[in-house]
């Protein structure tokens, strides 16, 4: 099973953060954020259309 959350900055639909069921947290920016030249939510997390970012927490 895999949970997912909205992610929103400044008010406007920066992306989307994933949890499969192994613990691994993705997070993919909205396109239209990044259209809409959204600023990174992160310096660690550059604005991307092609990447999504994985980190392994368990929570």
């Amino acid at each position: 099973m895999e949970n997912k959350v909205n992610i929103f900055f400044f008010e406007q639909l920066a992306g989307e953060l994933s949890q499969d069921k192994y613990g691994m947290l993705s997070f993919q920016y909205n396109q239209e954020y990044i259209a809409k030249n959204g600023v990174p939510i992160s310096h660690s997390m550059p604005l991307t259309s092609i990447n999504s970012f994985r980190y392994l927490f368990t929570i």
